[in-house]
Formats: structure tokens, C-alpha cells, sequence
């Protein structure tokens, strides 16, 4: 059986405002044992959870995501002053792509889906 991934969990000293963040990209969580959730396809659930204590956040961890308007989506960041705009949404081969870091700095990979 290949392994499957059921979970990705953030741990944030900010939970509500990286929630934020996220709920800007289209996202809707619900709050589930003191965790913000949200069910991603083929039953993924991406979780964020209070951790006080945070070091450094890495760049080695990248999370894409596939959105439906890049350049609306980037503006409503901006609007609500979340998170951090790498690079702005710009053509590539396959579509509409941005970089940017959410409040705590991990790196998102914003994509286009058509």
C-alpha cells in the first residue's frame, strides 16, 4: 500500500490570524479540539494549531495551493495587510502563479486552476 497523507498541520503562536490568511485564499476552517480545520480533497484536512514557543520558520517547506483567481486573491492579502508578497502573480507556462509567505513565513505557491 503506498502511504497516503491525511494531514498537514501548521503550528502557529498566532492560529487566528494565520487562519485569516488563509480564509483570504478561499479557505473556510471550522474549530475542532482547539484546532482550526479545514477538509482538503481526497480527505487531506490541513489543521492549524497554537504553538507558543515557534522557532524559525524554514523555507525547505513550500505548500501549493490552487486557487481560483491569482490576481484577486493577492489584492485581498494586500487589502487585509496578511502575509508577505514575494512575487506577485505573473504568467507562467502552465498559468497564473504568485509566491508569497503567510503571517508565520511559510512559503505558498499560489496556482490558477482553470
Amino acid at each position: 500500500m503506498i502511504p497516503i497523507i491525511n494531514r498537514i498541520t501548521l503550528r502557529s503562536p498566532n492560529p487566528g490570524g494565520l487562519r485569516r490568511f488563509y480564509e483570504e485564499l478561499g479557505m473556510s476552517f471550522e474549530m475542532k479540539n482547539r484546532h482550526y480545520i479545514i477538509k482538503l480533497a481526497n480527505g487531506l484536512e490541513l489543521s492549524i494549531s497554537m504553538e507558543p514557543d515557534l522557532s524559525p520558520i524554514s523555507d525547505h517547506f513550500r505548500l501549493g495551493l490552487v486557487v481560483d483567481n491569482v490576481t484577486k486573491r493577492i489584492m485581498n492579502l494586500r487589502m487585509a495587510d496578511l502575509g508577505e508578497i514575494i512575487k506577485a502573480a505573473y504568467q507562467g507556462p502552465i498559468g497564473a502563479y504568485a509566491k508569497l509567505k503567510d503571517p508565520d513565513g511559510h512559503v505558498i505557491i499560489l496556482t490558477e486552476g482553470r
